[in-house]
Parts: structure tokens; C-alpha cells; sequence
């Protein structure tokens, strides 16, 4: 707005009064091309902060539980909270037919093979007391607990008849470039004259009992999974390897 005064004076001094009202304001707004610049260098040297332009923060995976049994095809689920991933690995000595994944889980992986078949499922806990439902045509089954995952990604199943070497086969993980999941794995014999197995070169062993034994990387595992072996008496076996995505 153009005060009477100011306006007296342009007129006096014979100054163009604009047509219409403008703003006056108490700074002049002036922009470079070089503020312009300087701007963009400066924002683009700022520290990343509350995920601004950065990949998302993935929550810290934690193992709980596992438990197994060998003969069943249900089983208690260890104790857990609402939002825990529970994951399952099912499988049976005749290879007939793979376990059949219940209701209210996804599944993983699912393998017919001679001598052994298996399943792999998991869902979310939307309860404490979450049960395993029924694994028809199951004749084992293993059950983990993770907290601060969200998801299997990766599965791969092995099943062998007798042998002297028990493998856990390679793994191309879905986030293997991201660091942030975990490798988990199983392996169970038909019986314990082999004894349990033992867990992979550098691997946390989780479970031993009932011919199995349940093992993970306990922190995030970049890159692919290699193939590992461990030797025991000669057996069949079945075994699997999962990847356990963060959320």
C-alpha cells in the first residue's frame, strides 16, 4: 500500500505512479542465479535426516525360540508376541507328497522329492497364543521365532537318501545387496544314529533336538548364501535354507 505522503512526493517530483495497486516491500526480494546454485551445493551437502532421500531404516532382527518334533504335523509355537514372524519348515521320509501349508500362512517353498518332501511357511503372530495349524502329510515339523522381521524372502529345500555328507545348498537372497536379513536353516536326519546334525561353519546352532537342529547367521548376512556340508554317518536327510527379511 502507498501511503499519501509518498504519494505526494512522486507527484511533486513528477514520478510515474503505477496503474495499479502494488505491494512495497520493506526488503527488496532479489534472486541470482548464483543464490540459485548456492542453494542446490548447500542442500545437497546437508546430512540426510529423518530419511530424507535415504533407503529405509530396517528394523534389528532378533531369534526367540524354535522348537521341533519328529513324529508330528502340528506343533506349539514357541512363545511369542503380536507382529513376531513364525516360521515353519514341514517335511516327511516318504517323499510321497509335499506337507500341505494350512491356511493363515504363506508359503515359502514347496518340494515333492524322493526320499524326502518338505514345505516352508511362515505368517505374522496376530495373537499370543498363534498355533501351527494342521501340516497334513507331515511327519516332522520345526518351528522358529523371529522378532523385527516381516517376511521370508529366499527358501531352498534339500532332501538326500543315504549319504555321509549333510549340505545346506546356496542362496540367492532377495535383499542381498541391502544387508539387512538374516540366513536361517535347517537340517534334520531320519534318525539318531547320525546324531544330531550339526550347524554350518560360523553359524549360531539354535536347536538340538529330535534328530534336527535349527541354526541362523545371527545378524545380517550381505551378499548370497554359499553352499555349505557338514560329514556324519551315513543317512538321509532333508535340510533348508531361508532368508529372513527385516522390516
Amino acid at each position: 500500500m502507498i501511503l499519501r505522503p509518498a504519494l505526494s512526493a512522486m507527484l511533486a517530483t513528477g514520478l510515474a505512479v503505477p496503474e495499479k495497486p502494488c505491494l512495497v516491500l520493506s526488503r527488496p526480494a532479489i534472486v541470482r542465479a548464483q543464490s540459485i546454485e548456492f542453494s542446490k551445493h548447500m542442500l545437497l551437502g546437508m546430512p540426510v535426516t529423518m530419511g530424507m532421500f535415504g533407503k529405509r531404516k530396517s528394523s534389528a532382527i532378533s531369534y526367540i525360540n524354535s522348537v521341533a518334533q519328529w513324529p508330528a504335523d502340528s506343533l506349539g509355537v514357541p512363545t511369542h508376541q503380536v507382529g513376531d514372524l513364525i516360521v515353519i519348515v514341514a517335511w516327511n521320509s516318504d517323499g510321497s507328497s509335499a506337507p500341505t501349508v494350512p491356511a493363515g500362512f504363506v508359503t515359502a517353498r514347496s518340494q515333492s522329492t524322493t526320499p524326502w518332501a518338505l514345505s516352508i511357511g511362515y505368517r505374522i503372530a496376530t495373537t499370543t497364543t498363534t498355533t501351527s495349524g494342521t501340516w497334513t502329510n507331515a511327519t516332522s515339523l520345526a518351528i522358529a521365532v523371529y522378532r523385527g522381521a516381516i517376511a521370508v524372502g529366499a527358501a531352498t529345500g534339500r532332501t538326500s537318501g543315504n549319504t555321509s555328507t549333510l549340505t545346506w545348498d546356496s542362496l540367492t537372497l532377495t535383499n542381498n545387496n541391502w544387508g539387512t536379513s538374516w540366513v536361517a536353516g535347517l537340517a534334520s536326519v531320519f534318525n539318531t544314529a547320525s546324531g544330531t546334525p550339526n550347524a554350518p561353519s560360523g553359524r549360531t546352532s539354535r536347536l538340538n533336538s529330535n534328530y534336527s537342529r535349527w541354526w541362523d547367521t545371527n545378524g545380517a548376512f550381505t551378499g548370497n548364501y554359499a553352499s555349505q556340508s557338514v560329514s556324519m554317518n551315513s543317512q538321509s536327510y532333508a535340510s533348508a535354507v531361508i532368508e529372513i527379511v527385516s522390516r
